[in-house]
């Protein structure tokens, strides 16, 4: 495993890391089932069609990933600033309560 070298390359880790625990620990609370990973993107079980979710979230001002058949009601979540993970916890409630 390569070390982060630079303050940007750190910088982006410890974002990374956070983002993925401010959804994973709101995840866990919900009891929503998730698959972590040792990646950038977590893809969680939302019980509702990506074809319907994709869209409900973007009128939250979320863009989530590209369907991933046959697993039509998972949501692959690439990670991003801390404060946008919150946008899609806040974002998830709206649309799954």
């Amino acid at each position: 495993m390569e070390l982060c070298n630079t303050k940007e390359e750190i910088e982006n880790f410890v974002n990374n890391w956070l983002g993925k625990k401010i959804v994973t620990n709101h995840l866990d609370n919900k009891g929503i089932e998730y698959l972590d990973s040792q990646s950038n993107f977590i893809f969680i079980k939302t019980g509702m069609n990506i074809a319907e979710f994709q869209p409900a979230m973007e009128k939250n001002g979320v863009i989530v990933g590209r369907p991933f058949p046959p697993y039509n009601k998972w949501c692959r979540l690439s990670m991003a600033k801390p404060e946008e993970m919150e946008n899609f916890n806040t974002g998830m409630d709206r649309v799954l309560g």
